[in-house]
């Protein structure tokens, strides 16, 4: 991508610095530590299933009830029930709620973790035998669907559990023992056998030996009412009561939840009849632990209880429900009550905590209508809503297996977004085009993660979805999108949802062309990779071998690993951006992500703001390169893994030969573009995408060739820029040599064996100029940034750029003519004893004061790939270059230092004092620019922006103490906003305190997220006079556009 010159001028660089939203800028690494962290401060989330067993769920898909071929739902239901279970061992704690029909039925296996012992929970198991995960998948399968739908009772019976409370078996009497025998493990068959079907498990409630036919044993209750819990001795003949600690382990056979309250009585009873009453063991023993319904019904509700149960739990009885017969149900009022009181029992457990003492104990419902429609529907979504939860729609296997997979994102956090939104440019009104694309992803502790491609509408409120509605909200975990949100292409509401929607959720429907070349050389005509049997990436080519795999010989991992890629939804896109191609004919989003693949999608609707169009998204092909292939069998498997999975991570670089100069790639033009891989590898690859439906692999180059011998990781974005050759010119892409990870990582300012390089190339991946510490001795460190190019004497050609290393040390390199020597200057060291590693680009912009004019060089520090590290005091810096003319900086030059710069952290310039002010200013001038210091352990994590005067950036700041959140590392992203010149607070923006007569403002404010900020974004909507500031998914900022518009798009 490139200006309309194909440089940066002085004259327009201001600008120009502030649109680097139109370039795919990078965003980081293991800076996924941020979320592992807040994954191991938090619990695994407490998931009960509640299921619908109703005789309609013996049907097909189709309605019949006949013998045939087709799966019957209740079946498929039980697939995805051991699908999900298989997927989220390591994930979630879940439980079997009723099983239930014309009526309910007691807890059947108690919230645990699927990885434990399941004689862990009954200990009338065997150990060693069965995990939790297989008694479960028993308890779902030995039921068969039949009767009608008590969807209230079961939710009721689902309450009860969480909240501790008496276990009544749907007001079942007490005095007839045999409602409420539980089924006993028989260990000669492997299975639970006898009792009443629709008694709850004993392993759930306690005492655990509340059904008994023995009258004569003494048995054990616990009364924690004295500390302000329950007590489970309610309603019993007591003796011999005995006060215990808190520490004291409770007899057998008496209470068995965690003691969440102090001490307590121990008290015997006699058992004078078979059921002497229990009291379910809640499983909200902590915070810091999300509690979930997950309800699957494929009707209406049809019957109801009006008893004791549903009074007690939601302090009413039908009567003060409100009648759905005609809202939901198109009956009469009065006249289908069934569903009645439902949405109150999930309000109640969403609306406050749910259990004495445990902050965030509340409970949230989800629904999923499977084959439903109609009123069937209209009510589980009300359920949703009412519970806090959402909605899902499956009408298909399939469907249904994604719809528990997004509900499982939503419950672990939704999804997040490192690198900025892509917005591209209008050509017609030369401000920016309406829509904006994400890149999502869901952290998991798994190897592989969640991703997806999505798409809004942008103007100056924000972010806006298809039906025109807004489409954030600020939730616990920051701005997210909002629950009623629908974005491109989604059938539905996917709000937060990494899984649901978008273009992953596309890929479902698509047959797919994934190609790969498995050559060792590139030709130099390049290579088609369309209609070529042997490119093509599946299992029916033999060219994907098992070596390539990086399999055994003969293993039936290598057919089931590149079937599962075929049908396999994206994977993350951690710090990639998308970029957009106008075609003319239709638009293309290009989307990389560390599945290893290059997404081709077709992004031409919707184009109109509120129309509710769901068309566009599909996938034209995908592309991976041979060197990832091996990961293909780990991501299919996709383990519960330290090592995260890289695949393509880095940027992509548009290259347009333009001829006509409109921005379109039409008439035979040539675009190619560039793929760097970040932390997947030491490569860059280039595509010929002129026509998409035709894509060619033209060239690659690696850290593997002579060519390049100081290349590693491919973090820095190309740039594509003209320079002077000789005699002629010629456009050239130039980057640095990218990040040694074996070097660098959790090392402090170590000298690099690789990345200390920058390199240029043409059209073709050849060399064409390169610098390295053969030019300069002191260039021994990595350089994983962007280049900041500029045009120094506005003749069209690049012959400037400035960078920073990862030893905190800022470089200028002059090149008037790439056929001579360059000119390498190290033009300040900003390590003061401690690590100031850069990780971005400079921003670069032509001001003036009262010493003459200078280019303000502005930037951050702060290690990317380790945000949580601490110790280390970071800084945000503007340096003056004074030196303005082309050519090495005059004789007198020195490299700036730390002691150079004007201390700006406390603001004196901003000072009310005179004296203070004028002095802060002095002191200012006689600099060679300024610093702040940041917090301690605040880092520097993104490019910083100059606009009009004002420069931003965006900040991290993570205790480590875990003093200040017991859920984990309490994590704070802030906006900085301040007068570029001096670092002075600007009146209007950062955060204020004080009255309206007395408003004091600071350079900073807090953003929504928790996590690391992007960069911030500058929007120019269509036809407003004023530009958006947006950050992450948060429009943090308006501000007046005073500049006149220069034109520019991507080449």
């Amino acid at each position: 991508m490139s200006m309309t010159a194909t440089s940066t001028s002085i004259r327009n660089i201001c600008l120009t610095a502030s649109l680097v939203f139109c370039l795919p800028a990078p965003a980081q690494a293991d800076d996924i530590d941020v979320y592992r962290a807040r994954i191991a401060g938090q619990q695994k989330p407490n998931i009960l299933f509640v299921l619908d067993y109703s005789g309609s769920m013996a049907a097909d898909i189709y309605g019949s009830y006949k013998w045939n071929t087709n799966p019957k739902k209740i079946d498929i239901l039980k697939d995805a029930m051991h699908n999900v279970l298989d997927n989220n061992v390591d994930t979630i704690n879940a439980g079997i709620g009723s099983l239930y029909s014309y009526t309910t039925t007691g807890i059947q296996w108690p919230i645990s973790e699927l990885s434990a012992d399941a004689s862990s929970v009954d200990g009338n198991i065997l150990p060693g035998l069965f995990t939790v995960k297989d008694i479960i998948g028993q308890r779902v399968d030995a039921r068969f669907a039949g009767g009608g739908t008590a969807t209230v009772d079961a939710l009721v019976e689902a309450a009860q559990y969480f909240r501790g409370d008496a276990v009544t078996h749907n007001d079942r009497s007490p005095l007839i023992g045999s409602e409420h025998q539980p089924a006993t493990w028989n260990s000669v068959t492997g299975l639970y056998t006898g009792g009443n079907s629709k008694a709850a498990i004993a392993a759930s409630y306690s005492p655990s030996d509340a059904y008994s036919t023995n009258t004569s044993a003494t048995y054990y209750c616990n009364d924690f009412s004295g500390s302000g819990g329950p007590n489970y001795c309610e309603s019993k003949t007591l003796s011999n009561c005995e006060l215990r600690s808190s520490t004291d382990t409770p007899t057998a056979g008496s209470e068995r939840q965690t003691n969440l309250w102090g001490s307590y009585q121990q008290c015997e009873y006699e058992h004078t009849r078979n059921w002497m009453g229990a009291n379910y063991n809640s499983p909200i023993t902590q915070t810091c632990q999300a509690n979930t319904i997950v309800l699957i019904s494929d009707g209406e509700p049809t019957w109801i209880n009006d008893g004791d149960s549903l009074r007690s739990t939601i302090g009413t009885d039908m009567d003060g429900c409100e009648d759905l017969s005609l809202s939901i149900f198109e009956m009469p009022d009065g006249m289908q009550t069934e569903g009645n009181c439902g949405p109150e029992v999930v309000r109640a457990l969403a609306s406050s905590d749910q259990m004495p003492g445990i902050l965030d104990s509340a409970v949230k419902t989800y629904t999923v209508g499977f084959n439903v429609e109609g009123p069937g529907q209209d009510y589980l979504t009300l359920l949703a809503t009412a519970g806090k939860g959402k909605f899902f729609k499956a009408d298909k296997p399939e469907e249904l297996n994604a719809a528990l997979d997004s509900i499982i994102d939503e419950v672990l956090g939704g999804s997040e977004n490192f690198a900025e939104l892509s917005i591209d440019v209008d050509k017609a009104s030369f401000s920016h085009d309406n829509r904006v694309f994400y890149n999502l992803f869901s952290p998991s502790t798994r190897s592989s993660w969640k991703g997806n491609l999505k798409g809004y509408f942008v103007d100056s409120t924000g972010l806006i979805d298809i039906n025109g509605d807004k489409a954030t909200a600020v939730s616990e975990f920051g701005e997210q999108f909002s629950e009623t949100a629908q974005s491109f292409w989604s059938d539905d509401i996917d709000g937060n949802s990494v899984s649901k929607g978008g273009a992953s959720e596309k890929l479902a429907d698509t047959v797919r062309n994934i190609y790969t070349y498995t050559g060792d050389d590139i030709p130099s005509i390049g290579v088609p990779l369309a209609g070529v049997a042997a490119n093509r990436l599946e299992s029916s080519n033999t060219a994907i071998s098992t070596t390539l795999l990086g399999l055994p010989t003969s293993s039936a991992l290598r057919t089931t690993s590149l079937d599962w890629l075929q049908d396999a939804p994206m994977g993350s896109s951690l710090h990639s951006k998308s970029v957009q191609v106008d075609y003319g004919t239709r638009s293309m989003t290009y989307v990389m992500t560390n599945q290893g693949l290059l997404h081709a999608f077709d992004t031409s609707a919707p184009t109109v703001l509120g129309s509710g169009d769901t068309s566009g998204g599909e996938e034209l092909f995908a592309f991976m390169p041979k060197e990832l292939i091996s990961h293909i069998p780990a991501l299919s498997q996709n383990l519960n893994s330290g090592n995260h999975i890289y695949g393509l991570d880095g940027q992509i670089t548009r290259w347009h030969t333009d001829t006509n100069n409109d921005g379109i790639v039409n008439n035979g033009e040539k675009l190619l573009l560039i793929l760097g891989m970040r932390r997947g590898g030491n490569s860059y690859y280039a595509l010929n995408v002129s026509t998409p439906e035709a894509p060619r692999l033209a060239w690659s180059i690696t850290g593997e060739s002579t060519d390049f011998p100081r290349l590693a990781q491919s973090w820095s974005r190309m740039s594509l820029i003209k320079v002077k050759d000789g005699t002629s010119e010629r456009r050239v892409l130039a980057f640095a040599a990218g990040y040694d990870a074996d070097a660098q990582d959790s090392k402090n300012t170590p000298v690099a064996s690789l990345g200390n390089a920058i390199y240029m190339i043409d059209e073709y991946g050849d060399p064409v100029w390169s610098v390295d510490s053969s030019d300069h001795a002191s260039m021994l460190y990595s350089i994983a940034s962007d280049l900041s190019i500029i045009d120094s004497d506005y003749d069209g050609l690049a012959d400037r750029l400035y960078v920073g290393d990862l030893g905190g040390q800022l470089w200028r390199v002059d090149f008037d003519d790439i056929d001579t020597t360059p000119a390498v200057t190290l033009f300040a060291t900003l390590d003061d004893g401690e690590h100031q590693p850069i990780f971005y680009a400079p921003s670069i912009a032509l001001n003036s004061d009262a010493a003459g004019d200078y280019l303000s060089i502005s930037l951050g520090s702060g290690n990317r790939t380790n945000p949580l590290l601490a110790g280390i005091q970071n800084h945000l810096y503007m340096i003056r270059d004074t030196h303005l003319d082309k050519g090495v900086p005059a004789s007198d030059f020195t490299t700036v230092t730390p002691g150079n710069l004007f201390d700006a952290t406390s603001d004196d310039i901003s000072s009310t004092d005179k004296d203070t002010a004028d002095d802060a200013q002095e002191d200012l001038l006689e600099a060679r620019g300024w610093k702040i210091s940041l917090a301690p352990n605040e880092k520097s994590l993104s490019e910083l922006i100059t606009f009009e005067g004002t420069l931003m950036a965006t900040t991290f700041e993570a205790d480590t103490t875990l003093d200040t959140s017991i859920c984990g590392y309490d994590t704070t992203g802030r906006l900085y906003q301040m007068s570029l010149k001096d670092a002075a607070t600007i009146d209007g923006l950062g955060s204020s305190s004080g009255d309206a007569d007395d408003t004091v403002f600071y350079r900073w404010s807090d953003l929504e997220s928790a996590g690391i900020p992007s960069t911030p974004v500058i929007v120019f909507p269509k036809g407003s006079s004023v530009v958006q500031i947006i950050v992450d998914k948060e429009a943090v900022n308006l501000l007046e556009q005073k500049l006149s518009r220069v034109f520019w798009h991507a080449k």
